[in-house]
Parts: structure tokens; sequence; C-alpha cells
């Protein structure tokens, strides 16, 4: 949960204000690339971008291996 609040939190307007006030703005728009709110903007308005879903679709991805390799962990004891 800490993750998925950190995704939306990256993005967020305060957070990049702050940001950019130490960092340069190619570091600030790399860092907010990686927030749920740059892809889920154009979901929103309807438009189904490639890149959207790829983000989504990783996301997933690397949510199940982590949960794979949690459960296989456990399992093994």
């Amino acid at each position: 949960m800490v993750i998925c609040l950190l995704l939306i939190l990256v993005g967020f307007s305060p957070l990049t204000d702050l940001l950019a006030r130490w960092a340069s703005p190619w570091v600030v728009e790399s860092v907010a690339k990686f927030s749920v709110l740059t892809y889920y903007d154009g979901f929103q308005k309807g438009v189904l971008d490639s890149r959207g879903l790829l983000y989504f679709f990783s996301i997933m991805a690397y949510s199940l291996f982590v949960t794979g390799v949690v459960i296989r962990n456990h399992r093994a004891g």
C-alpha cells in the first residue's frame, strides 16, 4: 500500500513544486512520469494511450511477480 501511495504522490502538484525548488526540471519530469496520475488523466478523458496501458500492465506484472516470490519464500519456510 505504501508503494501505491508513493506512485500517486510523486505526481501530485504540491510535491512536484516542492521538488522543483531543489532539482532541475528534467529530474522533476522524470520523477513525475512514475506517477499513476500522469497516465490516469488520459484514461479519464477516454483516451487509451499505449504508454498508459504499458505502464499499468507493467505495474500489475511486477506486483504479481513480487507476490509470487513472497508466497514461494513463505512456503519454503
